[in-house]
């Protein structure tokens, strides 16, 4: 009998195991539906954009006074810049939010803040190319290098050692 008990929490252990493992696999799969979602999203905006735009053109268009409204609309506008210039004086950061691909793949919220975005950008195509591309399909994620250490290790490196970026959070 205890053998069987034995036998089973052995069991119960092993398939624990396996569903904490989320593989490679999985995780690229997730990575590129949510890339597809994000530029969607994207062009949507920009369409948005380029309706406004237009319609504030053929507003032009009516007799007598689209002109007016027209001039109004541009006066408007140069208002509302004004007001987002002096109202934003405090420096804005990047959070999280903004890159919902390292957000899933647990970015520290301090680096997204600190680094700029074309740098970060170039981070996790770097990550992808140089950690994720390497590794089979069915790899479990535990077994990888964060983004995060990645990320560090990449600074530290590119910079001689002279900037270096600690975890502190724990």
């Amino acid at each position: 009998m205890k053998l069987l008990f034995e036998n089973w929490r052995r069991y119960l252990n092993e398939e624990e195991q396996t569903q904490k493992c989320v593989t490679v696999g999985s995780l690229m799969g997730t990575i590129d539906k949510m890339q597809d979602a994000e530029k969607r999203g994207e062009d949507v905006e920009r369409l948005k954009g380029w309706g406004v735009d237009l319609a504030k053109k053929m507003v032009g268009w009516i007799p007598v006074i689209g002109d007016f409204i027209s001039a109004g609309l541009d006066i408007h506008d140069v208002l509302l810049k004004v007001k987002h210039e002096f109202a934003d004086s405090e420096v804005q950061y990047d959070q999280v939010a903004d890159y919902p691909i390292l957000g899933h793949l647990k970015i520290d919220p301090e680096l997204v803040k600190v680094l700029e975005d074309d740098i970060l950008k170039q981070l996790d195509e770097m990550y992808e190319t140089q950690i994720l591309s390497k590794v089979g399909a069915n790899t479990c994620i535990n077994q990888i290098p964060t983004i995060n250490d990645f990320i560090r290790k990449s600074i530290a490196t590119e910079t001689e050692n002279h900037v270096v970026i600690r975890d502190e959070t724990s």
